[in-house]
């Protein structure tokens, strides 16, 4: 069946906006991935009031992510490594009067698993808060001396578990807690922002 001039041109725009929509929401997913959350003035020293104790012989660090946070599955592969290296808390945000099936997801079942880690629940961001933490994958480092010598992301992306610039300096910071505080950018959902990742991360559940 022949085609029509006409046909043919119908068809060759409707390739191009084909297209044109391909690349245009590649674009914004690469964008979106590359694009660190809010960063909030971290303290510089160990807070008395944190509800679990600073070790005084290892550095530590405080793991914080949201329990439906898929991209954050990428921090937790990072933090495998922590344990032989400092102790690790790894906190999870939980709003106030949530069901008990909120913090049984798998990020949450994948943390408890977590050789030599301890796990954490921050009902309604208190915690969060008071650490200066607004997007799920925030790590803090301190020294047994409590004072703080890394503040931020430890992924070179959203969802991405290769090692990064981040990843390296916090790595230099545990073998020489001597080395300066060093903020890295944060790529991880809102934590308690928005009711559910989902409404800002296409790649989260509700």
């Amino acid at each position: 069946m022949s085609v029509s001039p006409l046909q043919s041109w119908r068809l060759r725009v409707f390739v191009a906006i084909w297209i044109a929509g391909l690349l245009a929401g590649f674009g914004w997913v690469m964008a979106f991935e590359a694009t660190p959350g809010e960063m909030l003035p971290a303290p510089r020293r160990w807070s008395a009031e944190t509800p679990f104790a600073l070790d005084r012989e290892k550095p530590t660090i405080i793991l914080y992510l949201h329990p439906r946070c898929v991209c954050s599955q990428a921090s937790l592969e990072l933090a495998k490594t922590f344990p032989t290296q400092a102790v690790c808390h790894v906190v999870f945000y939980q709003p106030t009067n949530a069901a008990e099936e909120w913090t049984d997801s798998p990020l949450v079942r994948a943390a408890r698993n977590l050789v030599g880690a301890t796990v954490h629940v921050d009902t309604d961001g208190v915690l969060a808060r008071r650490l200066g933490i607004a997007n799920s994958g925030h790590a803090l480092l301190f020294t047994p001396e409590g004072a703080l010598r890394f503040s931020g992301g430890i992924t070179a992306g959203r969802g991405v578990s290769e090692p990064g610039n981040s990843w390296r300096a916090l790595g230099e910071r545990l073998k020489d807690p001597g080395k300066t505080e060093v903020q890295s950018p944060v790529f991880g959902c809102p934590i308690y922002t928005s009711p559910s990742p989902s409404e800002t991360c296409p790649s989260c559940p509700p």
